[in-house]
């Protein structure tokens, strides 16, 4: 029960976060996506069990946003897809491999969005989107991954729990 409890509290709490705090905190479109590097760390050290918290973490970002229905999770998803494709050296440190996967997902995710934005044919500046918004999310993303993952390694430290990859 502990199993599935702790990392629905997580999520819950990681996305009312996300979708309500840190906008009115930052106050800019430059902002952490925790569920981004969460998901990330959690993907890299537990493999596929974080893809289906990842997919639960869209849908409630999905709920919780402005975006229409499913934007979030299609980003999230195509990115940690894409990324796992491409995560397949067991010789990468895990670090390394959370960076990369953070970078990936957050692409994809910006990505998604302004997508769907030009569907729906709300107007955007491509270059302020990437230079102005999408870059510098990758790079507070690094920053915070980095925190995430020490974190991480802190309670993996405490668990039984087997990790994904054994080299």
């Amino acid at each position: 029960m502990r199993r599935i409890a702790i990392p629905i509290v997580l999520i819950v709490a990681l996305s009312l976060i996300e979708a309500s705090l840190l906008p009115p905190i930052f106050n800019s479109p430059i902002r952490p996506n925790l569920i981004v590097m969460v998901m990330a760390v959690w993907i890299a050290f537990r493999g596929t069990e974080g893809f289906v918290w990842s997919f639960l973490c869209g849908l409630l970002l999905d709920l919780l946003s402005s975006t229409p229905f499913g934007t979030i999770t299609i980003g999230i998803m195509l990115g940690n897809l894409v990324a796992e494709a491409l995560d397949q050296s067991p010789i990468v440190p895990d670090l390394v491999r959370v960076f990369v996967r953070t970078a990936i997902v957050t692409l994809s995710l910006h990505t998604s969005i302004i997508a769907t934005m030009s569907v729906k044919n709300i107007s955007i500046n491509f270059s302020e989107a990437i230079t102005g918004i999408l870059l510098p999310t990758i790079a507070l993303n690094f920053v915070s991954a980095l925190l995430v993952y020490v974190i991480f390694r802190l309670v993996e430290r405490f668990t039984t729990q087997q990790r994904r990859r054994v080299y």
